[in-house]
């Protein structure tokens, strides 16, 4: 039997210049997990926009961003499956931490006409334990208001 994944979404989240963070995750107690797939779609971009979009490990004393809102993760297996852990989306001010690293694991560009869509192979997918966060972050905004929508595919490891 495989282990239960979950998908987090969100739709319609407009940004323009500023960092804002799609989504952001932590573990449960001994519930580690990976991050299997995410993608992120412009809704009805007419021009050719781009900015910096990276998966980063936040470790020490993590604030999540504010702005956005909690989101339980959806099942992708059986109806009765939970995610032990934390999610949110759409923060519009960054996560924050002290006494640890803000890692960036991932970078990206993220063109608005193309969308970006990552899937790796499960030896490349990275993994997040108690004690840290995973953010999906726009590092830089597209320079004008773009709509996004997207997705995370989460496992849950334990």
């Amino acid at each position: 039997m495989s282990l239960p994944a979950f998908v987090v979404t969100f739709s319609a989240f407009s940004m323009a210049s500023a960092a804002q963070e799609f989504f952001t995750a932590a573990p449960a107690d001994d519930k580690p997990f990976e991050l299997m797939e995410f993608g992120l779609f412009a809704d009805a971009a007419t021009s050719l926009l781009q900015c910096r979009v990276g998966v980063r490990r936040l470790t020490g004393t993590v604030t999540p961003g504010s702005g956005g809102s909690s989101f339980t993760p959806l099942s992708l297996g059986r109806s009765g499956d939970t995610f032990g852990g934390t999610c949110r989306v759409n923060d519009t001010t960054i996560a924050t931490q002290t006494g640890g690293a803000d890692s960036l694991l991932l970078p990206f560009a993220f063109n608005a006409l193309n969308g970006l869509v990552w899937l790796p192979p499960p030896e490349y997918r990275p993994r997040f334990i108690q004690g840290e966060m995973m953010a999906i972050r726009a590092q830089t905004g597209f320079g004008s208001t773009v709509t996004v929508s997207g997705y995370a595919i989460l496992r849950e490891m334990g």
